[in-house]
C-alpha cells in the first residue's frame, strides 16, 4: 500500500464536509472505532451534500440519506454487515442518528439516516422523527443594516423573475429554454426533479444552457446537476469557475491524444455517450 500523500491545505480547501466541533470536543472520545466511522459515513451523506442555495445565496444542505448497508461497508471497510447494524443501532439508542425510514423489502428502498439535532421534533410527534430532507446553512455574515455595501433585489424584483416554486408553478423562463433545448413541455413532476437537486431556478437555467449544446434527453439535464451538486457547487459563480476548468482541463487532453495519431482516429471514429460528453466537457 503506497503511503498517503497528505491533505489538502486549508486554505486550498473546495470540498469538505462541515462537522461540529462538538463531535471532536465531546462526542470522539465516547465512540469506538466502528462506530465513529459509521457516524462519519452519515455526516458524509448528509451534511456533505448541498442540495442548492436559497434566495439570499446561502447554501441549503441535505439532511437525510438513503445509505444501503453496502454503502457503509463500502464507507467504512467495515467487513461485517451484521456488525454494521449493530452499531448502527447502538448509534441510535446514544441519540447520536436517526433512523428517518425503515428499510422496504419489497420496494428495495434502502433505509434513510440523519444526524440528530437539537432543533429536531421528537420522535413521536412525526413519523420521520422531526427531519426535514433539507437544511439551511450558517446566515449570510454580511450586515443587513449596511445595504450601501451591496447591491440586493428587492423582494418584488426576485418574485418577478423567479417566482415561487412549487409544483405547480414553474417559472416562464425555464420552462421556454427546456422546450427550446428539448423541444417538449417541462411537466411539474420532471421540475419537482430538477429543484430537489437545486432549489435555484438560476442555477438550473445555467445547467439548461449547458446541456443546449450536448444534450438530446431530459435525463442529462440531471446529470449535470448531480455532477454540480457532488462538487459542492453552490453559486452561478462557482459553477463558471468549474466549467472553465473542465474546459481547459478538456483542451489539454484533446491536444495530447492529437499527438498519437492511432488514437486519434479511433477516437474521432467512435459516437460518444451522453456521459461521456458532460465528463469531457465537450463543447463548453
Amino acid at each position: 500500500m503506497s503511503k498517503f500523500e497528505g491533505f489538502r491545505s486549508r486554505a486550498e480547501l473546495e470540498k469538505f464536509t462541515a462537522i461540529p466541533n462538538q463531535f471532536f470536543d465531546d462526542v470522539m472520545k465516547k465512540l469506538n472505532g466502528n462506530e465513529m466511522k459509521i457516524l462519519l459515513t452519515i455526516f458524509r451523506k448528509t451534511y456533505g451534500w448541498v442540495k442548492g442555495s436559497d434566495m439570499n445565496g446561502n447554501p441549503v444542505y441535505k439532511i437525510e440519506d438513503d445509505i444501503s448497508l453496502s454503502q457503509f461497508k463500502k464507507f467504512t471497510g467495515i467487513g461485517s454487515i451484521n456488525t454494521i447494524k449493530k452499531h448502527l443501532k447502538n448509534l441510535i439508542k446514544k441519540g447520536y442518528i436517526i433512523k428517518t425510514k425503515d428499510y422496504n423489502k419489497r420496494k428495495n428502498k434502502s433505509a434513510s439516516y440523519a444526524i440528530r439535532t437539537k432543533s429536531m421534533t421528537p420522535v413521536s410527534k412525526i413519523d420521520r422523527g422531526g427531519v426535514s430532507n433539507s437544511d439551511r446553512g450558517p446566515v449570510s455574515k454580511i450586515d443587513s443594516t449596511k445595504e450601501s455595501n451591496i447591491k440586493k433585489k428587492t423582494e418584488e424584483e426576485e418574485n418577478q423573475n423567479f417566482p415561487q416554486q412549487n409544483k405547480e408553478s414553474i417559472p416562464d423562463n425555464v420552462n421556454l429554454k427546456f422546450k427550446q433545448v428539448f423541444n417538449r413541455k417541462l411537466s411539474p413532476e420532471f421540475y419537482e426533479k430538477l429543484t430537489k437537486k437545486y432549489s435555484d431556478p438560476k442555477i438550473i437555467m445555467k445547467a439548461l444552457e449547458v446541456a443546449e449544446a450536448n444534450a438530446d434527453k431530459p435525463s442529462y439535464l440531471l446529470k449535470i446537476l448531480s455532477d454540480w451538486q457532488n462538487n459542492g457547487l453552490t453559486s452561478i459563480s462557482s459553477i463558471n469557475t468549474y466549467l472553465e476548468e473542465r474546459k481547459a482541463k478538456n483542451q489539454a487532453n484533446k491536444a495530447k491524444k492529437e499527438t498519437s495519431a492511432t488514437a486519434s482516429d479511433s477516437n474521432d471514429n467512435e459516437p460518444r455517450s451522453m456521459e461521456e460528453l458532460y465528463q469531457e466537457g465537450y463543447r463548453w
